[in-house]
């Protein structure tokens, strides 16, 4: 199931602090059979990685008091998981477990037998059944054992894991006065070209769980981010930065990773990745030695088959609620996450930030380490309640080849300790969604935030994307918007409508936190020339732009890179129309003439590209006219039209072409009217004098 991922890792919650004494100490034996092949529990092989659960475990946190809901697609009763019937969600009165009541059919098939119907329920619990194995099963001697093995289970169920966009939100509210954490195994459908933003349903659900759930210290909300990534030159390559459901700041995003520390072949990064868990890539058996996840499974079962970030979730989920609140959750984990993905070549992964801490868009800030996370539980102090800030916001901004960046500030802030940057933008741009922007802190930490998809064609682009890698810098200074192209050599014009920085984190003492940055703002290059007015009469605007000398993009010139003012040349004229000219030859079937003259201005140097009802909407619209507006011809100052009167034939008249030998400086047409009763040819004679071209429409002879 690569569309829903749970990345709730290691649920080890202890209710009342006192549980931690650290004179306090537990010894057992393991004998549940699977314990053996949970190598990413316990690996006893010299140089191996585990998440080093054995030593939270030995100071007697198991999860006992916590509660976890798993929010799926539902869970089986098994005889490994305790799970609190009275508090499902999204069942059916008739059931406390969800038999369905329905089936899907389509017209032309026969109608689905009881037992077909039963046994395809059945299948549908097995992904939400394993999630709920790995987060809590049972330490009773049968099959394997979960890491909150105390924890009690409750079942959350969703209507379908397939589409997410308007997924009931109640749900990530429900029981949040007794669900501690909430272990979320979906995500939206991602593709590499849709951008699913946070509903205000949603957000709102969210916000009321992480403040008032779980008794007023906050429920936990895990999601896992995507099996949709991959290689560069994979067309569909998506990134969980484009889907706020799973990459928000009340959310800890996790990534799943190998047990040789490889990311997974198709998990998406994004800069809102806060921590990584183990799992396997699809696909793999165990033979030969690989490495698989041990989870519990539908019929009563184990199973060896649980892979991807489905896996790796529900191991983050019980560790994360160890902390007394939601936001003292991600503090812990960024605290204590290992620092063993920096043993590899996945270092040149990771960037290191102002407050010395190292993250990563694949890995977040490292392997999860639970006997830590728990150690460092034991002396905590909480953080001092959340403050936002906003920074200056750009709007209308241009921006093409040879642009840099936006430059946003934030003053007056009392965000010393930055924990989550969100920035909203607005872009319009033929290429929008193959755009990469990067997000530079004051202490110049570069995060990418969007890294532009192949496939996006979206031209005006309005989202909200969110970093954690500025976790502990000062929000005080400059900070730098950077675009560029990431399928394309060049960038192109387009327009920056709106762009801010919203930070959220707290103040703390001076002697605690990093000094603003120091920034050496950097001197403008002249101004460019004007350019030409956006009219050729009447009111219009003109631009003139900058450039900051920057050579190294390490610098900040402070201002705007352009300037526009408005201009108004001269009022727009009507044009003078000739008095029609003498047929061309004195017979019945003849036509006359007569000009009009375009008066367009010298700016106008424009092609015709459009159809225009009149001369004067040629000179209006900087259009150019010839032998009728909308037709191609070259620049000039002046251009001439040509109406012409008609005189219809006779009836009986026959279809006859005449051609003529062009003189000097002229030429002939012929243009044919054809219908059923009047089929007429007619000869057009163009003749330039003077570089004015005047038409004349030939008579019949």
């Amino acid at each position: 199931m690569n569309c829903k991922q749970l990345f709730g890792i290691t649920l080890i919650w202890v209710f009342k602090f006192d549980l931690f004494a650290e004179s306090q100490k537990c010894t057992f034996s393991i004998d549940d059979p699977e314990w053996k092949n949970m190598w990413y529990l316990n690996n006893p092989n010299t140089n191996k990685y585990d998440m080093n659960v054995l030593t939270a475990w030995e100071s007697c946190a198991n999860g006992t008091g916590v509660t976890v809901g798993v929010v799926d697609n539902g869970i089986q009763d098994h005889a490994d998981l305790n799970i609190d019937r009275n508090m499902n969600a999204g069942y059916t009165n008739k059931s406390k477990q969800g038999n369905p009541t329905r089936s899907r059919q389509s017209f032309w098939t026969r109608p689905i037998s009881a037992d077909t119907r039963k046994r395809q329920y059945q299948a549908s619990l097995k992904h939400g059944t394993r999630v709920a194995g790995i987060v809590a099963a049972k330490k009773n001697g049968q099959g394997i054992i979960g890491i909150a093995f105390g924890a009690t289970l409750v079942d959350v169920r969703i209507a379908s894991t397939s589409v997410f966009e308007t997924f009931n939100a109640s749900l990530l509210t429900h029981q949040s006065d007794v669900i501690d954490v909430y272990s979320c195994s979906f995500a939206n459908f991602h593709t590499g070209t849709k951008t699913y933003p946070l509903t205000a349903n949603q957000e709102n659900a969210f916000q009321e769980g992480t403040t008032y759930g779980r008794q007023g210290r906050g429920s936990v909300y895990v999601f896992a981010t995507g099996n949709s990534g991959g290689k560069r030159t994979n067309l569909f390559r998506d990134s969980c930065a484009y889907d706020r459901l799973v990459t928000n700041r009340y959310v800890v995003s996790v990534a799943g990773i190998q047990h040789n520390l490889r990311k997974l072949p198709n998990g998406e990064a994004c800069s809102a990745m806060m921590i990584a868990a183990f799992t396997t890539k699809p696909g793999v058996k165990k033979n030969r030695g690989a490495k698989v996840i041990t989870t519990t499974d539908i019929g009563n079962k184990t199973t060896l088959h649980f892979n991807q970030n489905s896996a790796a979730a529900p191991m983050v989920s019980g560790a994360v609620a160890l902390a007394l609140s939601a936001k003292d959750i991600m503090h812990l984990l960024v605290n204590t996450a290992s620092g063993d993905l920096l043993k590899n070549k996945n270092k040149k992964k990771f960037i290191t930030n102002a407050a010395g801490f190292k993250v990563s868009s694949y890995f977040g800030f490292g392997l999860l380490d639970i006997g830590a996370l728990v150690e460092r539980s034991k002396s905590w102090e909480l953080v001092p309640d959340r403050q936002s800030c906003h920074s200056t916001e750009i709007v209308d901004n241009p921006m093409g080849d040879g642009y840099k960046y936006l430059v946003l500030k934030v003053s007056g802030c009392n965000v010393t300790y930055v924990e989550h940057v969100e920035v909203s933008l607005i872009v319009n741009h033929q290429y929008a969604g193959q755009i990469q922007w990067s997000l530079i802190s004051p202490y110049k930490t570069k995060s990418t935030i969007l890294p532009g998809r192949i496939l996006d064609q979206t031209t005006t682009m309005k989202l909200t994307v969110l970093t954690v890698q500025m976790w502990g810098e000062n929000s005080e200074g400059y900070w730098k918007l950077e675009p560029k192209p990431a399928f394309r050599e060049s960038l192109g014009k387009g327009t920056v409508k709106s762009a801010r920085l919203l930070i959220h984190g707290y103040s703390i003492k001076k002697n605690s936190t990093l000094p603003p940055a120091r920034q050496v703002p950097e001197n403008w290059a002249g101004w460019s020339e004007w350019s030409e007015c956006t009219v050729p009469c009447g009111p219009g605007n003109k631009t003139r732009t900058r450039t900051c000398n920057d050579r190294r993009n390490s610098r900040y010139c402070i201002g705007n890179n352009f300037m526009t003012v408005s201009c108004d040349n001269s009022e727009c004229l009507d044009p003078k129309p000739h008095v029609f000219g003498t047929p061309n030859n004195a017979t019945s079937q003849g036509a006359g003439s007569r000009t009009n003259e375009c008066l367009s201005s010298s700016l106008l140097t424009s092609r015709c590209v459009e159809q225009c009802s009149n001369d004067r909407d040629c000179s209006v619209r900087q259009k150019c006219c010839f032998n009728g507006c909308g037709h191609t011809c070259e620049m000039s100052r002046e251009y001439h039209t040509t109406e012409t009167v008609r005189i219809p034939p006779d009836e009986d008249q026959t279809t006859q072409t005449v051609t003529t030998t062009p003189e000097k400086d002229q030429t002939t047409q012929t243009v044919r009217n054809t219908t059923e009763q009047d089929q007429t040819t007619h000869t057009v004679r163009i003749t330039t004098e003077q570089g004015k071209h005047f038409i004349t429409l030939l008579p019949f002879i």
